[in-house]
């Protein structure tokens, strides 16, 4: 959704934008800005990585095997897959012209040659860095790599795969231009988990559409509404959140309620069971509404219907556009303080940060506010008048445009000069 959003305003900007689907056709809840092509197709780069007769097999079944209607089909029964159990396909893609996926990598490259021509290229996260170092040699042409927010998915690989693949995004991106991430956190996080130069990494902040996200009407309801929205899962903390809505029930006059949407892995299923137990024995299961994915109309809706919002995430969180989103609704945001929730609540002052991971501490923040009507009404304007200023994706294109223009005129760490306009 970020790559999307940003690749939409540098279009509105003036720039001639492409934006490559891989794996899976895109999804996004606004205007889809990306090609219908989709390249290294997940089908078909799955069975290259797991059978080596089918390296051979004709280009018409490469091509029905590619088609969007399948590759949605398939990815939507595919969200049980572990990270763990991907390993070989990780390092595989890393190890670029030199690894099994070279046809398909030769395609992307002829495309590009023949039909777009780029200026500059730009991989949205490091798992692409072996693909970044073969298209900047082929198509002569800097290269940039976004960061945000694989750290999760790499940190599940079993050994020997999580020091191999390691290994490759430290060589890879030394073939680069520029690593670009999403916060001061996520830029320091790296460089020391991964062994990136830091010096090799910017910052260029995330940013949001706020078009329609028009100011919550929720203070003037009798009932204080609190609300979640991320994928319901022990990584974004949902279990924590129920925690801490339970304890604050006693220390209100009224009860409070909570209304949870986002998406629900089937590998998450049983985890958010022993959620709606524990609210159900507690006797609030009449005080929480859970709801499924939203549209973009939804989510509006879902969000003006808040008073406050809480995403306690476990993992240290690296991106947040959900938090973004109900702070430009005028919704005052309870987070954690760690990784980019630190940064956005700091800068915009539309919000608390209490300690990670500790149920009580968020309890305290939300009976705090709930019982603080106008508290709430400052906070959120806070929050609406620092994403306009600090997190728009007007901020982020342009900033990413500086950074683009940058890189092309021979200024990146790992560059050549190109002597471009961009």
């Amino acid at each position: 959704m970020n790559d999307n959003a940003l690749a939409g305003e540098l279009m509105k900007l003036g720039h001639d934008v492409v934006l490559v689907p891989t794996y899976t056709p895109t999804r996004t809840d606004g205007i889809n800005h990306s090609t219908k092509r989709i390249f290294f197709g997940g089908i078909n780069v799955y069975l290259d990585q797991r059978y080596r007769w089918f390296r051979r097999v004709p280009k018409f079944v490469r091509w029905l095997l590619d088609r969007p209607m399948l590759l949605n089909a398939v990815s939507s029964m595919s969200s049980g897959t572990k990270a763990e159990d991907l390993g070989g396909l990780t390092e595989s893609m890393l190890l670029g012209s030199s690894g099994p996926h070279m046809e398909q990598l030769d395609q992307l490259a002829s495309w590009l040659e023949e039909s777009f021509k780029p200026e500059i290229l730009h991989m949205t996260n490091s798992m692409f860095l072996g693909i970044g170092s073969y298209l900047k040699a082929r198509l002569k042409c800097p290269v940039v790599c976004s960061l945000q927010g694989e750290d999760l998915f790499l940190d599940d690989l079993i050994q020997p795969y999580r020091s191999k693949v390691f290994e490759l995004l430290r060589s890879q991106s030394k073939s680069i231009d520029l690593l670009i991430a999403t916060s001061e956190y996520y830029a320091n996080y790296m460089a020391e988990h991964v062994g990136f130069d830091r010096n090799s990494i910017v910052v260029v902040p995330l940013g949001i559409e706020t078009a329609g996200l028009k100011k919550s009407s929720a203070n003037a309801r009798e009932k204080v509404v609190l609300g979640f929205f991320a994928r319901q899962s022990p990584e974004k903390g949902l279990d924590q959140l129920i925690e801490a809505f339970i304890e604050a029930q006693d220390s209100l006059p009224q009860k409070l309620h909570l209304r949870v949407a986002g998406y629900v892995s089937p590998k998450d299923q049983n985890y958010l069971n022993d959620v709606k137990k524990r609210i159900s024995d507690c006797g609030l299961e009449n005080d929480v509404t859970f709801l499924g994915e939203l549209d973009r109309a939804e989510k509006i809706q879902f969000l003006q219907d808040l008073d406050l919002i809480s995403v306690p995430t476990r993992y240290v969180e690296s991106k947040g556009l959900s938090i973004l989103e109900a702070m430009a609704v005028g919704v005052p945001a309870i987070q954690p303080d760690h990784g980019v929730f630190g940064e956005m609540i700091r800068v915009s002052g539309g919000g608390i940060l209490v300690k990670p991971l500790d149920h009580k501490d968020l309890a305290t923040a939300i009976v705090r506010l709930a019982k603080d009507p106008n508290e709430r009404k400052r906070l959120g304007e806070l929050g609406q008048q620092g994403v306009e200023t600090h997190f728009h994706v007007t901020q982020m294109a342009k900033s990413m445009v500086a950074t683009y223009e940058t890189v092309i005129q021979g200024e990146g760490i790992n560059g050549n000069n190109y002597s471009k306009p961009v």
